[in-house]
């Protein structure tokens, strides 16, 4: 279970750069804004708008190649083999493999049955969120500018636009993190779901108290969630005790039956299931 991040908008009034756009918020909020949807990027156009500007940084900055779901979801297995080479413009696939079992099976069938090919979720461009937000929102007032690496949300036409690190613009759009809670459906001993989470996300998931438990239960309430999940948590192999992978130490709990494992030192690492009720 990853932990990553949402946005807290904010806005700041100093003329700058995109790299400075990133470096402001970084030190003063959590990172440049990501945008996940429509509702998010109309959010924050009605706040230029507000402030009478037409242009602020964002996120969105040109990086490699690379697949993404339209849900945010990794990409992992496609029929798409090799890839196709890069071109200035996005691609969108039709006919390729979906990841998960039953699904991937039906669309492959249905596609391969086709003689008319269709669209699905999977984009294929060479932009990236600044903060490692798996979103693949790309609202584009035009096709981007091969020479230009950086975005901004353009309010006159309530969309991104691309920009040169040289210009400067007198708004930014800053983040401030709040918990989101992906699951990777994937199997994984505990040393690999840390790595693939600290690669994609922020880490593997610490629940530090019973407000951050509450919040996890908020989420998955009505879903087919039962567990278990991976979390942040080992015991420490020298001392016994067990800790956090952000380094700090267990002090609010909820372990099952209410005791914590007293086993002997070892790897013993924690996972999360839902109640049994």
């Amino acid at each position: 279970m990853a932990q990553s991040y949402s946005e807290k908008l904010e806005e700041e009034d100093i003329r700058i750069n995109w790299t400075e756009a990133q470096d402001f918020c970084r030190e003063n909020y959590s990172d440049l804004v990501t945008l996940y949807n429509q509702e998010d990027s109309q959010q924050l156009t009605q706040l230029t708008a507000s402030n009478s500007s037409y242009k602020a940084w964002i996120g969105l900055n040109r990086k490699e190649h690379s697949l993404k779901w339209s849900n945010g979801d990794y990409v992992n297995d496609t029929s798409w083999s090799p890839l196709p080479s890069p071109y200035t413009e996005p691609m969108c696939a039709a006919i390729i493999t979906i990841q998960h079992g039953r699904i991937k099976e039906e669309v492959k069938n249905k596609g391969m049955n086709s003689t008319t090919p269709y669209w699905i979720g999977l984009l294929y461009d060479d932009w990236e969120w600044a903060d490692g937000g798996r979103s693949a929102y790309r609202d584009w007032v035009y096709n981007p500018n091969a020479g230009q690496i950086h975005t901004v949300l353009y309010q006159p036409e309530k969309g991104i636009i691309t920009l040169g690190n040289e210009d400067y613009e007198e708004y930014t759009f800053c983040s401030e993190g709040s918990v989101r809670i992906p699951i990777i459906s994937e199997i994984m001993s505990w040393e690999q779901a840390l790595d693939y989470c600290k690669k994609n996300y922020h880490g593997l998931l610490c629940i530090e108290t019973a407000e951050d438990l509450e919040a996890i239960k908020q989420k998955f309430n009505g879903t087919d969630f039962t567990g278990p999940v991976w979390v942040g948590l080992r015991q420490s192999c020298l001392f016994g005790f067990w800790i956090w992978t952000n380094g700090l130490p267990v002090g609010w709990s909820n372990w099952e039956r209410d005791r914590q494992p007293e086993q002997p030192p070892s790897n013993h690492c924690g996972v999360m299931a839902a109640d049994e009720e």
